[in-house]
């Protein structure tokens, strides 16, 4: 393992005081105060003007970025979630207007047209559009949606089942779905899953208050729909809602036709006349499922000896967050779903959430979110807090591409090749399966919000529908049918954040892309790859791709061009 003697510090503040602790918005009031008035003569004032309003943002979303991070790694800390809807009651709507003012400011700026930097022009359409779209009305629905979230995050995190007289976290029971005695496998399946249909009304309910919410947002802005709304909020300049369908028409075409036939593939060598959804994670020569570590500690460690076979930079990167307990990786009871890198604008140092059994998928996730964290490093130096906001299809790719580069160095967790080319296969199967999936439910979210008066039950059907189009015609789920009609609530983005999924099958195609530059030239890919992550969101979504030398490209011809590459390389795996 690397060691890292000197370990970041964040640097020092030039505008707001190195003590300050914030609990009411009584203590930001006076600086949001001086922002707004400050008279500014030059554009060299201008310009330090913005470095000032940057340094507010980075400490303001710091802070909530702890408060959330403490909620997740234990959901029953009622102090802790007492702090989060703090932040969401007392600081949020005021900094949401403190923000939309402060846009309109720079935008009024007779010193606009002289800044330089080319992130400026990025950085200055979304303002446009953001004050385009801006409603006081919807600062406070909103902060409700907040608390929804976290009512989502509640009730998800609470769910847990019994097995072998011992009570687990659903993250912890997937671990089975592996097992080699098909009947555990069928049992636990059916757990998960009668656990989860308790609270399917509930979720529901819960996404009906939602999608009303976002809707009058939506119409309260002047738009039709929360689609065309969002798409602008996310500041979508690069691609429109019709690419989407592009997309999903490709995905349908090239890719759902190379699953099934992996999946029957998979159905023959398992000797089986009928393949159930429980049969998809067991291992197709009987093995049991491959334990790549025995520790957390020693998870951590292989993973950064991983990092470091890729380029020594990485492998650092993670030493460094390791050595100031930046990572909370283990599964637990009580602990929220999912994983994620949380960057930290002001100090530099993200933090890894995420929930590991110290099964292969986690190797998977680990380097995942490694890719994020490495993209918050490299882009960390850039001048303001928005320069390094990059869009998921950007961030994305810095992940996913760190997930394939670290797949031909996995040498590090399994005892011989046998080992490591069955986890590079379904490695390779996952990522198929994402452009599916990620397909899936965005067609489904156009729909929901395109039709934001439907019923559960019109809800529930469409979604039957689109797994008919995307999923596999192998997979049997006969009487299966009331649990896969409710799978998309376990799909959190739905709940939390609407609409970011799509980014993350074009930034996997553009992953391959990476990987096929990097397997016919590691240096150069390698190269390409960092500088493109050192642009942050200076320049517009196919300059960065064009930078890490490949192509943001949604047409069938290219997705069929790039996953025919990934499966050659699938194939050539014996």
């Amino acid at each position: 393992m690397l060691f890292v003697e000197s370990l970041p510090k964040r640097k020092e503040r030039k505008y707001l005081p190195e003590d300050l602790s914030i609990n009411t918005w009584q203590d930001l009031e006076s600086f949001v105060n001086e922002l707004l008035q400050r008279k500014i003569q030059n554009v060299e004032e201008f310009e330090n003007w913005l470095v000032d309003v940057s340094e507010f943002e980075m400490i303001t979303s710091e802070d909530y970025r702890w408060r959330y991070i403490k909620t997740s790694v234990n959901t029953n800390d009622n102090e802790a979630k007492n702090h989060l809807e703090s932040f969401i009651l007392h600081l949020s709507t005021h900094l949401d207007e403190f923000s939309n003012e402060i846009s309109k400011k720079i935008l009024a700026s007779p010193f606009l047209d002289s800044l330089k930097d080319e992130g400026y022009k990025i950085y200055i359409r979304g303002l446009k559009k953001d004050v385009e779209i801006f409603r006081k009305q919807n600062v406070e629905i909103a902060q409700q949606l907040n608390l929804l979230v976290n009512e989502y995050d509640s009730i998800t995190g609470g769910m847990s089942i019994v097995v072998n007289e011992k009570e687990i976290a659903l993250t912890q029971a997937s671990i089975y779905l592996k097992s080699t005695d098909r009947a555990i496998r069928e049992t636990v399946f059916k757990q998960i899953n009668e656990r989860r249909s308790i609270d399917e009304n509930k979720l529901d309910l819960l996404l009906d208050n939602m999608i009303a919410k976002r809707d009058k947002i939506a119409t309260n802005a002047g738009y039709s729909n929360f689609r065309d709304y969002q798409f602008d909020a996310l500041n979508r300049f690069d691609y429109t809602a019709k690419d989407c369908f592009v997309f999903h028409n490709a995905v349908q075409k090239v890719i759902v036709p190379i699953q099934n036939e992996i999946i029957l593939a998979r159905k023959k060598k398992l000797g089986l006349d009928v393949l159930k959804p429980w049969d998809l994670e067991v291992d197709v020569d009987g093995k049991e499922p491959l334990k790549p570590c025995g520790s957390i500690q020693e998870f951590i460690e292989k993973n950064i000896e991983c990092l470091n076979s890729v380029d020594e930079y990485f492998g650092s990167r993670l030493d460094i967050m390791n050595q100031m307990n930046y990572l909370d990786l283990d599964a637990r009871k009580g602990k929220a779903g999912g994983g994620y890198n949380m960057t930290m604008p002001e100090i530099g140092v993200p933090f890894i959430f995420m929930n590991a059994n110290l099964s292969e998928n986690d190797i998977r996730v680990m380097t995942h979110e490694a890719g994020h964290a490495v993209h918050s490093f490299l882009a960390h130096p850039l001048k303001l807090n928005s320069f390094k906001s990059t869009p998921s299809e950007v961030a994305e790719l810095a992940s996913m591409s760190m997930e394939l580069f670290c797949m031909d160095n996995w040498k590090v967790f399994y005892k011989n090749e046998t080992e490591q080319n069955a986890a590079q296969k379904r490695h390779i199967e996952g990522i198929l399966g994402t452009f599916s999936s990620v397909s899936m439910i965005d067609s489904f979210q156009h729909w929901i919000y395109e039709n934001p008066n439907h019923t559960h039950e019109e809800r529930c059907n469409y979604y039957s529908s689109l797994q008919e189009k995307f999923g596999s015609s192998v997979v049997d789920w006969t009487d299966l049918e009331k649990y896969r009609k409710y799978m998309w609530q376990r799909v959190l983005h739905i709940y939390h954040v609407p609409f970011y999924y799509i980014e993350y099958a074009f930034a996997q195609l553009g992953a391959v892309a990476m990987y096929k530059q990097y397997k016919n030239n590691k240096g150069l890919a390698l190269e390409n790859y960092k500088k493109a992550l050192k642009l942050g969101y200076t320049r517009p979504i196919g300059d960065i791709y064009k930078e890490a030398g490949i192509k943001f490209d949604f047409s069938e011809q290219y997705v069929a061009d790039i996953i025919g590459f990934l499966k050659d390389e699938y194939d050539l795996i014996k």
